[in-house]
C-alpha cells in the first residue's frame, strides 16, 4: 500500500473542485432539455461532494481521536455514496437524450442495484467488508471491495449497451459524447485502484463531465428551444456525414390549419401545439430514429429502416397519438397533422430531394384533409 502525498492529493482535488464550481456557475447545465438538466447537476454536485471529501479522507486518516475517526468513516462512506449517485445518475441521462425516453426496466435496474450497493453500504458498518477503520483511524480496503469498482463498471456497461441499442435503431442520426466522459473516468479508476494513495478518480471525473458539456453545448446548436428536437441546421450535419448507405425512412409531419389556430387562440397556445405534436411523434417514433423541427409548424423524421410496414406502424402511432390527445381535451382546439413518407437512399438520393418527394405527399394528404374540413377563419 502506497504513502499518500497530500500536496498531490489537494492539487488533483482542487482541480476538480474549480471545474465543477466551473460548471455550475457557468450555467450551460440549464440549458438542457427539461429533466436532463436535474440529471447532470447531480452529477455535477456529487463529483464535487467527492472532490471535498477525498483529500478530508486522506487528511485525517491515521490521526488520532474520536473526530479523526468521524472524518475518516464518515467521508470515505461519503464517497461510496456519491460513486452510486454518479453512475446511476449517468445511465439515467445517457438513456433519456438518446432515447427521450426512461424505459422501465432500466429504472428499475438502477434502482435495485443502487438499493443493494446502498444496503451493503450499512451492513459494512457491523461487518467491514467493503472498506474498515481501524484502531489507528487508518483507512483499509474490505476483501469485497472490488465489488463496488464492478458496480461502476456494471453500470458503464450498462450505459454503453443503451447507447449501442440506440445507434442500431437511430442509424447515423444518433449520437451522444459517452466515450469524453467515460474513458477519464475509467483511467482514473483503473489508476487509483492499482495505485492506493493516488487520488485520481473524481479529477478524472470532473475532467470528463467538462469534456461532456462542452460537447452538449456544441450539440445545442442543432436544438430546437420550444420542443428539445434537432432544428434544420442538423440536416445539414445528416448530408454531410453519409456514414451509412443504408436506406433511410423519411416522414413529413405538418399541423393543419396551424395558422388558423394561432388566430383563433394565439400564438401563446400555437407554442403549446407545437410542444403537443411533437411530444406526440416522439412517443409514437421512440428510440426509432430522429426528429428534426422542420419549420413553424413541420416536422421531419427519419427512421433507420427501408420497410414500408415499419414505416406505416410509425404513422399509424402518430394519428392515434393525435387522436388519444385531442380525446383527452389537453387542448383549447382540435389537433390534426397531414403525413408524407417515403424509403430514400443517400447514395442516390439527396436530403432535399427526399424533403421534396414527402413533403409533396404530405400536402396530398393535407388536400384530402381540407376536403372533409373547412378552414378557421
Amino acid at each position: 500500500m502506497g504513502v499518500p502525498n497530500l500536496a498531490e492529493i489537494y492539487v488533483a482535488n482542487a482541480l476538480g473542485i474549480v471545474l465543477m464550481v466551473g460548471v455550475l456557475l457557468n450555467g450551460a447545465w440549464k440549458q438542457q432539455k427539461k429533466g436532463e438538466d436535474v440529471l447532470i447537476l447531480y452529477i455535477i454536485l456529487s463529483i464535487l461532494v467527492s472532490c471535498i471529501s477525498d483529500p478530508i479522507c486522506f487528511t485525517a486518516d491515521g490521526k488520532p481521536g474520536t473526530l479523526a475517526f468521524v472524518l475518516v468513516y464518515g467521508f470515505n462512506l461519503l464517497l461510496y455514496i456519491t460513486m452510486l449517485v454518479l453512475s446511476a445518475n449517468w445511465i439515467v441521462l445517457l438513456e433519456r437524450h438518446i432515447s427521450g425516453i426512461n424505459r422501465r426496466w432500466v429504472i428499475i435496474s438502477v434502482n435495485v442495484i443502487c438499493g443493494i450497493a446502498f444496503l451493503g453500504l450499512i451492513v459494512n458498518f457491523f461487518v467491514p467488508f467493503i472498506f474498515y477503520v481501524d484502531e489507528n483511524n487508518v483507512y483499509s480496503r474490505g476483501p469485497l471491495y472490488n465489488i463496488y469498482t464492478l458496480i461502476g463498471f456494471i453500470f458503464i456497461i450498462m450505459g454503453s449497451f443503451l447507447y449501442y441499442l440506440a445507434r442500431r435503431k437511430g442509424g447515423v442520426f444518433k449520437a451522444f459524447p459517452i466515450l469524453h466522459f467515460i474513458i477519464p473516468i475509467i483511467v482514473g479508476v483503473l489508476v487509483q485502484t492499482f495505485n492506493y494513495g493516488i487520488s485520481a478518480i473524481w479529477a478524472f471525473a470532473a475532467v470528463g463531465l467538462m469534456l461532456l458539456m462542452l460537447q452538449l453545448q456544441k450539440e445545442n446548436i442543432y436544438t430546437d428551444k420550444l420542443t428539445g428536437l434537432f432544428n434544420r441546421f442538423y440536416l445539414d450535419k445528416i448530408q454531410s456525414e453519409k456514414k451509412s448507405k443504408k436506406d433511410f425512412c423519411m416522414i413529413f409531419v405538418d399541423i393543419n390549419d396551424f395558422k388558423g389556430i394561432n388566430d383563433a387562440f394565439g400564438h401563446k397556445e400555437g407554442d403549446k401545439v407545437i410542444k403537443a405534436v411533437a411530444d406526440i411523434i416522439s412517443a409514437g417514433i421512440e428510440n426509432r430514429g430522429i426528429i428534426v423541427r422542420y419549420a413553424s409548424d413541420e416536422f421531419v423524421i427519419f427512421l433507420n429502416t427501408d420497410s414500408v410496414i415499419d414505416s406505416d406502424s410509425c404513422v399509424k402511432s402518430i394519428r392515434d397519438n393525435v387522436a388519444l390527445y385531442n380525446a383527452e381535451g389537453n387542448s383549447k382546439c382540435e389537433i390534426s397533422v397531414s403525413v408524407g413518407s417515403g424509403i430514400f437512399n443517400f447514395e442516390t438520393s439527396s436530403i432535399l430531394h427526399a424533403l421534396e418527394v414527402t413533403e409533396s405527399r404530405m400536402y396530398e394528404d393535407k388536400s384530402e384533409y381540407y376536403n372533409k374540413h373547412e378552414r378557421r377563419s
